[in-house]
């Protein structure tokens, strides 16, 4: 991996953080999350400018909360309403001054200050965190659009699992000098390969519904149009998108990462709490913004239980368990002792 060392300081008002969706829940909480992390805890970053795109007029509501926290709008036009995940890239069209891009999905706080890992000479990523697509297939990928297959490998963070330099595009810096060449080619890969998916059978396999590549085309065409425009890129660490959805694979260390942003991938309790994570010095980020939230209740059944099922079987509790406890221990018929001893008592402690 490159190690991002600090850079020369870059005016927080040249920078901006914007993110993507439709105003619509869950998204719009989490849009609402990720600006108040920012204020919170990003420490300089609270003076960079804050965007919004909106692929459909937003509720009056909605407007009055982002107007409060100095969120300015930007309506987009959908790239193609079968495959909302390409929405993202018209985010690279924003026309404000700015020297970096921070592009980022909703469901993401800031939980520090990374203002001095900004370059604005390289685009910065974090490699994905599984491949499912695998070298083999990457090569036939770089093949049918004529590109070279790049040389360099990446270690994926959660499988560990070598591949090509290909990125979670969740958490993207993107220097201005590059946002347009990368716009036009990304959707043009984007474009080719929602066209091509049928026929490129290592992709769309017998499925073209229940297919995780589908859901990944707007990363593997961020990738084609990055080595393609042979475009300098730094890798992130995890540090800058550590995930909390799936165990982090121990050779990255994950307990010894304080992370400065977070992609807890839509794990909210109901009561509007983010979930936390395996590993103590994440689930530390993730309290301190959780408390710096007074409209929160600390009183949270489902975060006790879902730590529960992280302990003991190393996974965030599935909704048939959550229900379950939940509704005896509201019933006051269980205790939290005796649902560590249920879990442990599961065959799936017992087969770990």
């Amino acid at each position: 991996m490159t190690k991002i060392i600090p850079t020369s300081k870059l005016d927080p008002s040249k920078i901006i953080i914007a993110t993507q969706c439709s105003p619509v829940e869950p998204f719009k909480s989490e849009v609402i999350r990720l600006f108040k992390s920012q204020d919170l805890l990003g420490g300089q970053l609270a003076d960079a400018q804050k965007i919004v795109c909106l692929t459909e007029p937003a509720d009056l509501d909605f407007k009055n909360e982002l107007e409060e926290l100095g969120v300015a709008i930007q309506s987009i036009e959908p790239i193609d309403v079968s495959y909302p995940y390409s929405n993202k890239i018209q985010m690279l069209q924003i026309e404000e001054d700015y020297d970096v891009l921070i592009a980022l999905d909703t469901d993401i706080i800031i939980t520090g200050d990374f203002s001095d890992y900004i370059d604005k000479n390289k685009i910065s990523a974090k490699g994905v965190d599984t491949d499912c697509l695998g070298l083999e297939n990457w090569e036939k990928l770089f093949k049918f659009f004529k590109l070279q297959m790049p040389s360099k490998r990446f270690q994926t963070s959660i499988t560990n699992v070598e591949t090509v330099p290909w990125f979670n595009s969740g958490v993207l810096f993107i220097p201005k000098k590059f946002s347009s060449i990368l716009y036009e080619l990304w959707i043009q890969y984007t474009q080719k390969l929602l066209q091509n998916y049928n026929y490129l059978t290592f992709l769309s396999g017998d499925s073209f519904d229940d297919n995780s590549n589908f859901t990944f085309i707007e990363q593997y065409a961020l990738t084609l149009a990055i080595h393609d425009l042979k475009l300098p890129y730094n890798q992130l660490s995890l540090k800058f998108n550590f995930p909390t959805h799936y165990l982090v694979h121990e050779n990255f260390n994950p307990n010894e990462i304080n992370p400065l942003i977070i992609h807890y991938h839509h794990l909210v309790s109901k009561k509007g709490n983010i979930l936390h994570s395996k590993y103590l010095p994440t689930t530390k980020r993730i309290d301190l913004y959780n408390k710096s939230i007074t409209t929160v209740s600390s009183d949270d059944n489902e975060i006790i239980i879902d730590d529960l099922y992280l302990s003991v079987l190393g996974r965030h509790a599935d909704q048939e368990g959550l229900d379950y406890f939940m509704s005896l221990l509201s019933e006051q018929k269980i205790s939290i002792d005796l649902i560590t001893k249920s879990l442990m008592n599961s065959d799936e402690f017992k087969n770990k």
